[in-house]
């Protein structure tokens, strides 16, 4: 599968979602960036990822990595389901650009998703996407925003609005959780 980037992504906090911004829904924002941008090529195969051009050592923490089915769980009860979605752990994932990702949505050539072991549109985390609860949510809701697109309008959308996507399900999560 090949792949293309734009750029390393910034971690960067967004506001708290309105109440008008569901979970399970793209708003009219989401759909007008989700416009073709042929700068931000994800690959014939449509591998779509959330990579770090940059790894620095203090983001591998020792500490003991997230448990998918506990990730699952946890946004399960704070009514943020992703049981659409098969969630599969790999060690690492790297980037057409040999950079390592935090997670991946694949597509076959066609932008169907590829299924995971449940028949679900499967989503891909790595180690660097499950050493924290932020991350792990941001980079789950990050590919999820690219499923929908493939599925809203044909294409894997951009980077930037993914990320968006994922920065603001995690506030969601936060004040879900509070």
């Amino acid at each position: 599968m090949s792949a293309t980037f734009a750029g390393p992504i910034t971690r960067s906090p967004h506001p708290a979602s309105s109440a008008s911004d569901r979970i399970h829904r793209l708003d009219i924002r989401d759909l007008d960036e989700l416009s073709p941008d042929t700068t931000e090529s994800h690959g014939e195969e449509g591998l779509t990822m959330r990579n770090q051009k940059e790894i620095r050592e203090t983001s591998i923490r020792s500490a003991r990595k997230l448990n998918i089915r506990e990730l699952r769980a946890l946004l399960g009860r704070c009514g943020m389901s992703v049981s659409d979605y098969d969630i599969e752990y790999v060690a690492a994932l790297h980037g057409a650009d040999g950079q390592p990702a935090y997670g991946a949505s694949p597509h076959d050539g066609c932008g169907r998703p590829l299924p995971g072991n449940r028949g679900r549109p499967l989503i891909l985390l790595s180690d660097l996407a499950l050493a924290d609860l932020e991350t792990a949510v941001v980079t789950i809701y990050h590919e999820i925003a690219h499923h929908r697109s493939y599925r809203s309008v044909g294409h894997a959308g951009t980077e930037a609005a993914a990320e968006r996507y994922g920065w603001r399900m995690y506030s969601e999560f936060v004040r879900q959780s509070a």
